[in-house]
């Protein structure tokens, strides 16, 4: 087993109160990026392991609510945010994302989402990272069957908005976006109400981001039935997918299709089941499995197994191998002669890494797998050229810098098609630099999250030779003459706090020297120039302790060296949608009852004009448009306060 290191830094969650760990900073010339996967203690808790590009791991732990369970967590693109998904009960879950390097934690919407639909679990109801990681879209699912709605949520403004209002007969449930971030496609539930019930078919949304301008729709199939696989391609101008998933359905019409966007326009690329569900009539029974994925240069790739009957099959219809389908064009042209089970593409080469199975009937005509192996090639010409092969595996990542690849092992699966990739309890590492594969064991049931950025290394240092040779050294930053109030992380300018959403926004100030013995120096936040207070909810507390209060006059002393502080939206009847307001982190004393004054620590004035203040300089907020003596202002704007 891997062996932990836990580093803590505190912070302040609307939740639940947890320490989160720092990240190791990488040594030079290695990817940038380390391997994330969340599994649960013995005591309940959820932590989230870090596998770093040398071997060493970091642990953080999560901000889950105690008998919650973590039903998925996933990392932004750029390694940045973890998205967590979490519920008690199976039925209504929490959304929440966290700033793995800040230690940010925001919740997004907390009772009224759910992963499951009709009392099954839905994978495609988990929330989606855009690809710029500017932008989380999820569903919000009513188990009481009200309607569900789409929503988009901004990272930098910290707001949601709805992208498509669902009703009982037309509602969202899987959701893809574009590769440029700039649409998001929605698939429908397109329902009727007929004599035997109500019958439902599916359609494919599309959506402009930001504007939310509707781009358009498309019948995905038939009357009836769900899609299920939708896969972008990488120049934006086609989606595949499967039609239909339904579990209903699938047996009797379960097809591969493609959505051409520039002329808006559905084709289907295989016809291996019956010509439609014929559900009026008896169609044949199939048993298909599909896989699909994207070459870098926009051909289809498609692993295919297909036969009549059930689990039985024909052996006269029986085929399990890869093809390749160069849109616009959709003749399927032979790639491997083994089923591909799944896929990954990485995003800087275009290498792919695949699970490659070769399947055979047994004697009872049922699918057995004779051989599973992971392969990486490059492809080109309607070709695929292996260049490394390693243990069988699934879910497949590739790191933002295309230098690492992350893959869950399936040696332990037996030869029954198709794997159960959470039940692996080996990760495999392959380095496209050296073509090496490393395991790494780690519980059962672990949850992968993804790749996370790691901190920037330091900078180099340099050591005198014996030679006559001047080394070149920076000059340092002399030392301010006054001390500092820091704030940070450094907010956007403005701020949005959203009424909707009731969202916190957490940071830290501390002071920028260290107090010693008995000194102490007292901060008051407050608004200037004079802002309403029902504009904005402001919570303080020590960094050691677990209780937030609502004091605004903070000590600082020896034991006192941070506090955490979070402010949102109030929530009252006045609409002051658009208020700008500024919250100050001034100096009002530097010493106070049985403490010793702390040099070099001013007290800070507001000037005539109530604009500006005076005193010790300041680092951090976001007021960029006054002078740097009055840069410790956190300046925010309401929206939806009504």
């Amino acid at each position: 087993m891997m062996t932990m290191k836990t580093f803590s830094l505190n912070l302040g969650v609307s939740i639940l109160l947890l320490a989160v760990g720092l990240l190791s900073t990488t040594a030079q010339g290695i990817s940038s990026f380390g391997f994330g996967y969340a599994t649960r203690t013995p005591e309940g808790n959820w932590t989230l392991t870090v596998i770093n590009p040398d071997g060493s791991d970091d642990t953080i732990p999560l901000p889950i609510p105690l008998g919650n369970r973590l039903i998925d967590v996933t990392a932004s693109p750029d390694g940045q945010w973890l998205m967590l998904l979490s519920s008690a009960d199976d039925v209504q879950s929490t959304i929440q994302i966290m700033n793995v390097h800040t230690g940010e934690i925001r919740l997004l919407n907390q009772g009224n989402v759910s992963h499951y639909a009709g009392g099954v679990f839905r994978r495609d109801l988990i929330p989606q990272w855009s690809p710029n990681s500017q932008y989380l879209a999820y569903n919000m699912i009513f188990p009481d069957g009200r309607a569900h709605n789409a929503h988009v949520y901004n990272v930098t403004t910290g707001t949601s908005v709805i992208a498509f209002y669902g009703t009982t007969l037309f509602y969202p449930y899987d959701l893809a976006w574009s590769p440029d971030s700039t649409q998001l496609a929605v698939v429908t539930a397109r329902c009727r109400e007929e004599a035997g019930g109500i019958i439902c078919g599916s359609s494919i949304e599309r959506f402009s981001i930001p504007s939310l301008q509707h781009l358009g729709g498309v019948y995905a199939g038939s009357e009836r039935g769900e899609v299920c696989n939708l896969t972008w391609s990488p120049d934006g101008n086609y989606i595949a997918y499967i039609f239909s998933c339904d579990i209903n359905i699938s047996n009797f019409y379960y097809e591969i299709f493609l959505l051409n966007l520039q002329q808006s326009s559905v084709q289907q690329v295989t016809a291996l089941t019956n010509p439609a569900p014929l559900l009026d009539t008896l169609p044949l029974n199939y048993n298909n499995y599909y896989t699909i994925e994207w070459s870098a240069d926009n051909h289809l790739l498609a692993g295919i197994t297909y036969g009549q009957g059930g689990a039985a099959v024909d052996p006269a219809t029986f085929s399990a191998q890869t093809f390749v389908y160069p849109v616009p064009a959709i003749n399927a042209l032979p790639l491997l002669t083994e089923f591909t089970g799944d896929w990954g593409r990485n995003p800087v080469t275009g290498t792919l890494a695949y699970r490659a199975e070769a399947i055979q009937l047994d004697a009872s005509n049922l699918r057995v797998v004779a051989s599973r192996q992971t392969k990486i090639g490059t492809y080109q010409n309607n070709s695929v050229t292996e260049i490394a092969s390693g243990t069988p595996g699934c879910d497949y990542r590739w790191s933002p810098d295309g230098a690492l690849l992350m893959y869950r092992d399936v040696s332990q699966e037996g030869t029954l098609l198709g794997v159960i990739c959470s039940l692996s309890d080996v990760l495999v590492l392959f380095r496209s630099s050296t073509g090496a594969f490393t395991q790494y064991e780690i519980a059962d049931e672990a949850l992968s999250a993804g790749w996370i950025a790691l901190p920037e290394p330091p900078p180099p240092t340099y050591t005198a030779t014996a030679t006559n040779t001047t080394i070149p050294t920076e000059t340092a930053t002399p030392t301010p003459v006054l001390n500092t109030v820091m704030i940070s992380p450094t907010a956007p300018n403005p701020l949005i706090l959203s009424e909707e959403t009731r969202a916190w926004y957490n940071y830290n100030i501390s002071l920028s020297a260290t107090l010693t013995g008995s000194e102490c120096v007292t901060v008051e936040l407050d608004y200037y120039p004079p802002t309403p207070t029902n504009y904005a909810h402001v919570q303080t507390k020590p960094n050691t302790m677990s209780t937030w209060s609502t004091a605004l006059t903070l000590v600082f002393d020896a034991n006192h060296t941070t506090y955490n502080v979070r402010i949102r939206a109030r929530d009252d009847s006045t609409n002051h949608t658009g208020a700008v307001g500024r919250l100050s982190h001034r100096i009002i004393e530097n010493s106070a009852s049985g403490c010793t004054s702390a040099a070099g620590f001013p007290v800070n004035t507001v000037d005539s004009g109530g604009t500006r203040l005076t005193g010790s300089p300041f680092n951090g907020g976001n007021d960029a448009s006054a002078a740097p003596d009055s840069r410790n202002v956190l300046v925010f704007t309401v929206t939806d306060n009504d």
